[in-house]
């Protein structure tokens, strides 16, 4: 999986079945890494929630549900978890909300949550980057300096960023359009 799994809520799911499907259950995440056992049951619901803020009577509900928290964020911001539920061939696929509306807009916070954290981040690192360049003009190709340094690496971190957002970006429309069609996956 790749940096900022998180912002992409349908591909990471997708890819998690795939790893079900080549013998693989999810055991645990991280923010970049993901764990896994060999395969344990018979079908598994994976679900990526996300929430503003959470207290512990949500995690408390969901694991009384039959959920297994495989991963959360500790943020005050903006929480992210992944759920897994084992199910039966006769059962029908879990859900952590089968409303599509409810779907919908907990996609549409993230994206305008996501949006607003992106814009703010790329703006701070674009004003480093112009002040830098701004500041040692052309002394910065002349000799490698540290000044010269932190502008390579603003510059990497500012289009990962930005190809990190973008992605986000076409996401939220590719999963809404997916909600809209199939009702989710």
């Amino acid at each position: 999986m790749t940096v900022g799994w998180f912002y992409n809520p349908y591909k990471t799911k997708k890819w998690l079945y795939e790893m079900f499907e080549q013998g693989y259950e999810l055991e645990r995440a991280g923010n970049i890494f993901f764990y896994f056992v060999p395969r344990k049951s018979e079908n598994i619901s994976y679900e990526i929630g996300y929430e503003k803020s959470i207290n512990q009577s949500y995690f408390q509900l969901h694991k009384e549900m039959g959920w297994q928290l495989k991963f959360t964020t500790s943020s005050t911001f903006w929480n992210t978890t992944i759920w897994a539920m084992p199910y039966r061939a006769d059962e029908e696929k879990p859900m952590l909300t089968y409303v599509k509306e409810e779907k919908l807009q907990v996609l549409r916070r993230l994206f305008l949550f996501s949006t607003a954290m992106s814009l703010l981040f790329l703006f701070f690192m674009g004003m480093n980057i112009y002040f830098n360049v701004a500041a040692n003009g052309f002394e910065l190709v002349k000799q490698f300096t540290p000044s010269t340094f932190s502008l390579i690496l603003n510059s990497f971190a500012f289009i990962l960023w930005l190809t990190i957002w973008i992605k986000a970006f076409l996401s939220y429309f590719n999963e809404r359009k997916l909600l809209e069609l199939e009702g989710g996956l």
